[in-house]
């Protein structure tokens, strides 16, 4: 038997193999008693989860089934593990079991079983209640006696506090009825330092106000001014456009008046051409050829 005791009783059962359990547990229950039945639990293999479990293999149990009287001892505790699936599956499946047995235990007076312990264990639980009673009564004593002794502390040092404030107060009163007098004056002073001073600024800021707005009026000239030239410059850009404008026409109509003077010339040219063969000027000598003909042209 560990000592102090085990913190799991487990009987493994394949749900495929119901028919195999006979009466195997029996000894096991009777051994540990059914005080062991808090710390009992059923694991069952190649399945996934409880509801596999009923839809599978409940159906399966007769109330007769010497398996019943298994589920009734762990008190219908059950766990699943699936020896189908992947290690890391079934390592994640182990890790559930040590938490459900884990859950489970930590919600009893002590964690672990052993009917070998089981008496001294309660004698001593109920020995550190008890301790544990005595000590919270000492505990609320010596507090209750704390607080009085604060609250008297607490109670001296505040006549104390109280004497030195009235103390103070006296103190501060007939300081501020000295300087009551002192203060009034410098307090007037100090007026008419800030009314000189309020004055001063105003004559600067009057003086900065119109130094402001002459240069205003400055930048306003200014402007006016680069206005104007832009104007001029604009007007200048489109005189020169139009200069050329006016060329390229000029030169335009030019080359038309040559054009025309120049057919007028080639018109010129054959009228007197035409005049001349037609006067008695034109010589034509005469020719046994038909074909051969002699043109003179007198100029």
């Amino acid at each position: 038997m560990l000592h102090p005791g085990f913190h799991a009783l487990c009987f493994v059962i394949d749900p495929n193999k119901f028919s195999d359990v006979k009466d195997q547990f029996k000894q096991f229950m009777e051994y540990f008693g059914n005080d062991a039945s808090d710390y009992a639990f059923v694991i069952m293999t190649f399945t996934t989860n409880e509801n596999e479990y009923e839809d599978h293999f409940r159906s399966k149990i007769d109330i007769k089934h010497p398996v019943t009287s298994v589920f009734e001892f762990c008190k219908d505790k059950e766990l699943f593990i699936d020896n189908k699936v992947s290690p890391a599956e079934k390592e994640e499946m182990i890790k559930d079991i040590f938490a459900s047995i884990d859950s489970a235990n930590v919600k009893k007076l002590t964690p672990h079983f052993s009917s070998r312990f089981k008496t001294l264990t309660e004698a001593a639980e109920a020995a550190k209640t008890d301790e544990a009673a005595k000590a919270a009564r000492e505990a609320k004593a010596a507090l209750k006696a704390a607080k009085a002794a604060e609250i008297k502390h607490k109670q001296e040092i505040l006549m104390v506090e109280r004497k030195a404030l009235e103390t103070y107060k006296r103190d501060f009163e007939k300081l501020i009825t000295e300087q009551t007098d002192t203060k009034a004056a410098e307090a007037k002073a100090a007026e008419a330092e800030l009314k000189k001073e309020l004055q001063r600024e105003r004559e600067t800021s009057r003086a900065e106000i119109r130094e402001l707005a002459l240069k205003l009026d400055q930048l306003a000239s200014k402007a006016d001014e680069d206005s104007y030239k832009k104007d001029l410059e604009r007007e200048r850009q489109a005189f020169e456009a139009e200069k050329k404008r006016l060329e390229w026409e000029v030169a335009k109509q030019k080359g038309i008046a040559d054009n025309f003077q120049a057919h007028a010339r080639d018109l010129e040219q054959r009228v007197f051409q035409a005049q001349f063969f037609r006067s008695p000027f034109y010589y034509q000598p005469p020719t046994d050829s038909p074909k051969e003909k002699s043109f003179c042209t007198i100029l």
